[in-house]
């Protein structure tokens, strides 16, 4: 679980913008103030200085990683195991969602701050209200990470948003884990090609895809559900008619692209590190 935790950590610190431009472009307001990935990034490289693309919600973030990934993939190795799925496809893919159903609850009361902070931020002006972002003449709602836990511990809020992030949760292990193992398996033995770092980055990005498409929408209804701070949506499935009935369904694949930017070098640092990490510790490749 150590080794999953470092290489899921380090990525993630690495490719924060992409999540800040994600979450932008998906919460409510995103799409008539940012007209898509390049834009975004540019107006918040613009308005908050390039480092805030990296330092945005940075605690938060790897807190969320040290809870989710850790769980999430440090765990599916024994749950094949205990399943005795080593092999199957269907049951790598249950495996998936076992570990990351669980690494979303636990790590659910830490991810309504972190989207939060992500999607509200911007510049702050001498009254310490917001002068630029979604959320332009407000203060922020929390002055820190730690106040944002204590604060929807006592709002009884630390759940909200827990059934698309659980369902995105399950549907991004489920796909990224089985994808990558299960592809990595049929090119090893059935090619065969030799179980090394080519492999480990080829199957990485297959990984990516298959995430990318299996859970856009659930992680574009876990953004807003989870950002939503005046009552706009009663629930999920609330916003999940809102969405569709107002932008059409495809706006569930909106950030999507923006996703796979960050999925895909995501995928290709984490997954060697992790097998690296996994081999120096005596536990052998994935």
């Amino acid at each position: 679980m150590g080794c999953a935790g470092v290489a899921n950590g380090l990525s993630t610190a690495l490719l924060n913008p992409s999540d800040v431009v994600k979450l932008r472009l998906q919460s409510p307001g995103g799409a008539a103030l940012y007209s898509g990935v390049g834009d975004c990034a540019r107006k918040i490289s613009a308005e908050q200085g390039i480092a805030s693309l990296w330092t945005t919600a940075l605690a938060a973030t790897l807190l969320r990683e040290a809870l989710y990934s850790t769980t999430r993939m440090g765990l599916y190795p024994y749950i094949k195991q205990v399943l005795g799925v080593d092999n199957g496809l269907g049951g790598k893919i249950i495996a998936g969602a076992v570990t990351g159903g669980l690494g979303s609850v636990i790590s659910n009361p830490i991810d309504v701050v972190k989207v939060s902070f992500m999607a509200e931020a911007g510049a702050v002006g001498a009254d310490g209200r917001y002068t630029t972002g979604l959320r332009a003449g407000h203060p922020p709602t929390w002055p820190s990470t730690v106040a944002g836990l204590r604060a929807v511990a006592a709002e009884g809020i630390a759940m909200r948003g827990a059934t698309p992030s659980v369902a995105r949760g399950m549907l991004m292990a489920a796909s990224q884990l089985a994808s990558y193992d299960h592809s990595k398996h049929l090119l090893r033995d059935q090619l065969p090609v030799p179980d090394g770092l080519g492999l480990h980055i080829f199957c990485s990005q297959v990984s990516a895809v298959c995430a990318t498409l299996v859970t856009a929408p659930a992680d574009m209804l876990k953004t807003r559900v989870m950002g939503d701070r005046v009552g706009a949506y009663a629930g999920v499935y609330d916003c999940l008619a809102k969405t569709c009935g107002r932008e059409g369904v495809f706006s569930l694949w909106r950030g999507a692209f923006a996703t796979f930017l960050r999925l895909g070098p995501h995928f290709v640092i984490t997954f060697p590190l992790y097998e690296r990490l996994r081999s120096a510790a005596g536990l052998g490749y994935l």
